[in-house]
């Protein structure tokens, strides 16, 4: 079901389940910068209709899907400097 911009009670369960899931298994505050990012990164896979738990906490262990990589290649296998 695509994001209407509300979550119901099940759906807001669910994202705290999969917040807790994923803190708990990293071992990282809920209050910290890590915890601000995990909670930034299931939002984004709730608003792109994922709503089990366990499919985000997979998803999240995977590796992020809203990050953008900090360097590239310069076509020589070496990093390009900015």
């Amino acid at each position: 079901m695509p994001f209407s911009g509300i979550a119901n009670p099940a759906e807001l369960t669910a994202l705290e389940r999969a917040f807790d899931l994923y803190c708990a298994r990293l071992s990282i505050s809920k209050d910290g910068p890590e915890g601000r990012e995990a909670a930034a990164e299931i939002m984004s896979l709730y608003t792109s209709g994922m709503v089990d738990p366990a499919q985000m906490l997979a998803a999240m262990i995977e590796g992020p899907h809203t990050a953008t990589p900090k360097t590239s290649t310069d076509g020589h296998g070496g990093s390009a400097q900015a």
